[in-house]
């Protein structure tokens, strides 16, 4: 597929996509919120997105919907290919350039994560 897929899939087994293309150019603020509308639809949550020109492509996750959809505040995850344990302090999972992050405390240090990047304790 190309570097970006390959990248996800290894810690996101059911990765899926689409690529979407639309007749004009639109914000990256205007593309995040089709994301957001499309995801039902898609029937994942949408875990990265890239915007080129007209074309839209969402990668999405099935599974990772269900364990990012409910409540998440407290849970205990593992930064991937790691040993920390830490615990998220978001409310829910929001973008950053593109990629669904959860602010998570390690430690002392309280930062945005990838939620690709991270593995359910």
């Amino acid at each position: 597929m190309n570097n970006i897929y390959d990248e996800i899939k290894k810690n996101v087994p059911d990765l899926e996509y689409a690529k979407l293309n639309y007749s004009y150019i639109m914000s990256r603020g205007e593309a995040q919120e089709k994301v957001e509308k499309l995801e039902k639809d898609l029937g994942g949550l949408a875990v990265y997105y890239e915007l080129t020109g007209k074309r839209l492509t969402i990668y999405y996750s099935p599974a990772l919907a269900k364990e990012w959809g409910g409540k998440i505040v407290g849970k205990k995850v593992r930064l991937a290919r790691s040993n920390m344990v830490g615990e998220v302090t978001s409310e829910a999972p929001y973008f950053i350039s593109g990629s669904r992050c959860v602010r998570c405390q390690f430690g002392k240090d309280n930062d945005a994560y990838d939620i690709t990047n991270l593995e359910s304790v």
